[in-house]
C-alpha cells in the first residue's frame, strides 16, 4: 500500500507540473502535452507496472486515477467525458490492457 501511495504521490507532484505548463499565457498545445505526460507520467507509472499484476483493486484504482488525470489533462478533455472516450481520442490503451501486452 505505501508503495502505490508513494507512486500516486510523485505522478501528481508532475501532474501539477504539467498543469502550471497548461495553464500559462502563451499555452501548450496537446501534442506537446501528450508528449510530455508520456515521459513525465507515464513513465513513472509504467516502471513497476509488472508488480500491479497480482494487487488488490483498490491499489489499482488509486494508480488508475492519476493516470486518467494525466490523460484529460494533456489531451484537454473535460471532466464530463467518459473514459472509454479519453482512450479514443488520445489513442492510448487503458492501463489494464497495456499491462498486459507484456
Amino acid at each position: 500500500m505505501l508503495l502505490f501511495k508513494e507512486l500516486r504521490k510523485t505522478a501528481m507532484t508532475r501532474i501539477n507540473i504539467l498543469k502550471m505548463l497548461t495553464y500559462t499565457s502563451w499555452g501548450a498545445n496537446s501534442s506537446t502535452l501528450k508528449i510530455m505526460y508520456k515521459y513525465l507520467i507515464l513513465s513513472k507509472l509504467k516502471y513497476g507496472s509488472f508488480l500491479f499484476i497480482n494487487t488488490k483493486l483498490l491499489n489499482l484504482k488509486m494508480i488508475e486515477t492519476v493516470y486518467n488525470a494525466g490523460l484529460r489533462l494533456a489531451s484537454e478533455i473535460f471532466r464530463s467525458s467518459s473514459i472509454p472516450s479519453l482512450f479514443n481520442i488520445t489513442q492510448l490503451p487503458p492501463p489494464y490492457l497495456s499491462n498486459k501486452k507484456k
